[in-house]
């Protein structure tokens, strides 16, 4: 049996940490040793995390100044044990952060790695001094560890590629996946409900996720007349979040946009809506919100951004707009509001598209591969 230790900042309900449980279910199924490490304590009551193993919980409260390095000291040092006690036969590491953690807590351990990169980041190609800092910091790391990666897309695996000088053996492309048996379409949308047509937004409030570029497309859907509804579904507790909220309530839209916080059961919430939207303007792999939404029956409208246009097509199963366009935003979600017959269709389309290329059991039986090939276990 192959014994593989999952480590994750948190399981707070992100698309990483979310994909993250799932694998874990789906690789004890196939009877693999799997479990899970955190950062910080919390969120595995939350509905995605009940049937799983408990996780090892650190103690972790980032802060900065010499206060936050000694909290740095004694993450490093509370991983390295959980390390030593588990003794997996693989460490998957998923997200950069929590690589840089990993490789000072190994340092002289005998490990085969695997480092999962959720997202792009913008230090891997720009030519600022800091971000060429980094690039040279993480590839002293990958020397250290030999890690192998995985990318969720291929623009990600192209921009890791470059940004750290990887081989091309040295990173695979395996697409996130989504559970199509909880996330399935009911009723076409826009026929299972009367009023307005709804939106909805499922994403963390950070300045990366393009909330300001929604709130500003809706205020001038709103001076054009048109009928429609929004959700906004994640943790209001940031600053971008207090913002948003401000900036909609500026514009008069505090009666059409509902801020409807950290929501457990993902499914039942996007079936009960019509459009989904992720106007993301930085740092995408390859969202699991999008997918979700797609194997829900929606039509989807997100930005050029990461690998979100390797999976949208333009026109048949949503629509693909520039980042930070609000102008275009606007428009684009206009045309499926008064559309009943083209959410209809793209909505179809998508829910295929989701159930024949993307459900998880294939992606987590191509993380297993990996796995026995770094291994070496014949298949």
């Amino acid at each position: 049996m192959v014994n593989v230790l999952h480590v994750i900042p948190s399981l707070s309900g992100g698309g990483a940490e979310r994909f993250v449980a799932d694998l874990v279910r789906h690789e004890l199924r196939f009877g693999v040793d799997a479990r899970m490490c955190v950062f910080r304590k919390g969120h595995t009551d939350l509905l995605w995390c009940k049937d799983l193993p408990q996780p090892s919980e650190l103690e972790f409260h980032p802060t900065s100044g010499v206060r936050g390095r000694l909290e740095l000291a004694k993450l490093v040092i509370q991983l390295r044990e959980v390390i030593r006690r588990e003794h997996p036969d693989i460490l998957h590491t998923h997200l950069w952060p929590a690589c840089r953690i990993v490789v000072r807590a190994t340092r002289g351990l005998s490990l085969r790695h695997v480092w999962h990169v959720h997202d792009t980041q913008d230090w891997l190609v720009e030519k600022s001094l800091s971000a060429r800092i980094r690039r040279v910091q993480m590839r002293v790391m990958i020397r250290k560890r030999n890690p192998f990666l995985i990318a969720v897309s291929a623009a990600e695996r192209q921009m890791a590629i470059c940004g750290l000088r990887l081989g091309e053996a040295e990173i695979a492309t395996v697409l996130n996946g989504v559970d199509t048996s909880i996330f399935f379409p009911t009723e076409p949308s826009g026929e299972h409900q009367s009023g307005p047509v709804k939106l909805i937004m499922t994403a963390a409030f950070r300045p990366m996720k393009g909330h300001a570029c929604l709130i500003e497309a809706l205020s001038l859907l709103r001076k054009a007349d048109v009928k429609y509804s929004v959700t906004l579904a994640g943790d209001l507790d940031t600053k971008t979040g207090q913002v948003i909220q401000e900036r909609t309530r500026a514009l008069g839209l505090h009666e059409v946009v509902d801020f409807a916080g950290h929501f457990t059961h993902m499914p039942k919430l996007l079936r009960s809506h019509d459009i989904f939207v992720l106007p993301s303007v930085d740092t995408e792999g390859l969202p699991l919100a999008m997918l979700e939404a797609m194997a829900c029956g929606l039509p989807v409208v997100v930005s050029k951004v990461g690998g979100m246009p390797e999976v949208v097509e333009n026109g048949v199963t949503g629509f693909v707009v520039e980042p930070g366009n609000s102008i275009e935003l606007a428009q684009r979600l206009r045309l499926l509001i008064e559309s009943p017959a083209m959410r209809r269709e793209m909505g179809r389309r998508g829910s295929e598209i989701a159930a024949r290329e993307y459900s998880f059991k294939p992606c987590a039986a191509r993380i297993l591969a990996i796995y026995r090939q770094i291994l070496g276990i014949m298949p």
